[in-house]
């Protein structure tokens, strides 16, 4: 094995791939930020609803709770496992979905799967739950991680702590009494000692700014917001737009029955084969 210390580069290779990544990088510099996302209004309302899970009225919520954590990921289950273990059971996880699960509840696009070995999503803090939970594949699928979330929210009895179809639209701190007032857009209200945000990064749909796409008369889909029965794309002409990750797993799929498919891209994106087996296989 070389020893990275000795390995060397020619210094003109060097001030080309230099020069190739600040290219790239310059590419995805933007001076707009958000403002290259359209604001989910007007046209585009079908992005705040939850296409998953049929919404349940729950009765007033008007209590007090030590911990409250915005947020139904996995950052949320953990929480909540830990605290209880810590004998703190006054817990009240607030998620805007009609389920937990995060991003793994979300994203629900055709060929959605996880791209760091599948272990690395098991908790580690219960000994039962790593010991008989075995995944069938080395890279899981979204239905599958969303199963195993399901086994241990089933298992720590989570479920009777999450305010689900509540988003967070309002929280203050009420300096006399050290407490938070916190209140949602179905009219919960409560107070809490502590309150902690985990609302992540991919469980928001950013739509970009793209001329006339309120006026295109085809159908058109995020995969962040997928259709719950899914999408039919047989002898279709279709347009994707990316090749992130979301777009390497997704083009493949379209492509076996879609008439036509079309990928649209900044920049080329490289990847190689996930070389997904089964846990069998493998043994």
């Amino acid at each position: 094995m070389v020893n990275p210390k000795q390995a060397s580069i020619d210094p003109e290779a060097k001030a080309a791939l230099r020069e190739k990544y600040l290219l790239e990088r310059d590419k995805r510099l933007r001076t707009d930020g958000n403002n290259q996302y359209v604001e989910i209004k007007h046209g585009f309302e079908q992005f705040l609803t939850d296409p998953h899970t049929p919404i349940t009225e729950r009765a007033s919520v008007t209590d007090h709770v030590t911990f409250t954590f915005i947020g139904g990921g996995f950052a949320g289950l953990v929480t909540g496992a830990r605290l209880k273990e810590q004998g703190i059971t006054d817990v009240r996880v607030v998620e805007k979905g009609g389920d937990f699960g995060g991003t793994w509840y979300w994203n629900r696009y055709p060929g959605a799967r996880c791209d760091s070995e599948s272990h690395t999503y098991n908790f580690t803090f219960s000994k039962e739950i790593f010991e008989n939970w075995s995944w069938p594949e080395r890279y899981s699928k979204q239905d599958v991680i969303l199963e195993y979330l399901n086994y241990v929210v089933e298992k720590l009895s989570l479920k009777k702590d999450m305010l689900f179809d509540n988003k967070v639209i309002k929280a203050h701190f009420d300096e006399k009494s050290s407490l938070w007032n916190i209140k949602t857009d179905k009219d919960k209200t409560f107070s809490c000692k502590y309150l902690i945000s985990a609302v992540g990064c991919l469980s928001a749909a950013n739509i970009p700014k793209i001329n006339g796409l309120n006026k295109f008369k085809g159908n058109w889909y995020h995969t962040g917001k997928w259709p719950h029965t899914g999408v039919d794309f047989k002898n279709k002409r279709v347009a994707q737009i990316g090749v992130g990750s979301t777009g390497i797993q997704l083009a493949p799929e379209i492509a076996k029955s879609a008439k036509k498919l079309s990928i649209f891209q900044r920049s080329p994106n490289f990847s190689i084969c996930l070389l997904y087996t089964s846990d069998a296989a493998d043994e």
